[in-house]
């Protein structure tokens, strides 16, 4: 895989993290590539993991639901940017979980 192609998967794999970041995670070369496809993955694990914690919360669940989307979709777009950019960065948490993975 090419840099730029690993570029655009770095950079597309936060807001969609289930799939393109394992992807990335499991085909790239570059270490860099690899870090944000693991770091994207568990970014979007954690998403999924609070949304069941939230579903559980009678009558506020969906309020707190979207509040908590729209402030995941906004960190998304601002590490989709950052890899964009070639910024090196790590998401508390997951970014932990990805340098674990990755030795």
């Amino acid at each position: 895989m090419d840099q730029d192609t690993e570029k655009v998967l770095s950079t597309l794999a936060y807001p969609i993290p289930a799939v393109l970041g394992l992807i990335l995670a499991l085909v790239a070369k570059s270490q860099n590539a690899k870090f944000h496809g693991w770091q994207a993955f568990f970014w979007g694990i954690g998403l999924f993991l609070l949304n069941i914690l939230i579903g559980w919360i009678p009558f506020f669940g969906g309020l707190f639901f979207t509040v908590i989307f729209i402030i995941w979709l906004v960190f998304s777009l601002i590490f989709a940017v950052k890899a964009w950019k070639g910024e090196s960065f790590e998401v508390p948490l997951a970014g932990k979980l990805a340098k674990r993975v990755l030795k």
